[in-house]
């Protein structure tokens, strides 16, 4: 069986938990957890951190990777005491 990618796992977390947002702190401290009890994965969360920049973040070709996972956009949200992203799903 292949391992789960850290992307699949974040898009996993999102969807089971049926996120709007997420915040710096689920993705140090939730993620790396559900990974390992899910799906048997062990990162730590500097990874997770680092799959979430890339995940969000435009490609070469100006694509982004979660538009593939039916989000329609990820919205930083400005007022919130750390960083949290707003999930628009279609």
């Amino acid at each position: 069986m292949e391992k789960e990618t850290t992307e699949n796992i974040i898009v996993s977390y999102l969807r089971q938990n049926r996120r709007n947002s997420i915040k710096s702190s689920d993705i140090e401290q939730y993620i790396p957890s559900f990974g390992r009890d899910l799906f048997g994965v062990w990162h730590n969360p500097g990874t997770y951190s680092r799959a979430w920049r890339m995940f969000k973040e435009p490609q070469k070709d100006g694509q982004f990777r979660y538009k593939k996972y039916g989000i329609v956009s990820i919205d930083l949200i400005d007022n919130s005491k750390q960083h949290t992203w707003r999930i628009n799903w279609q």
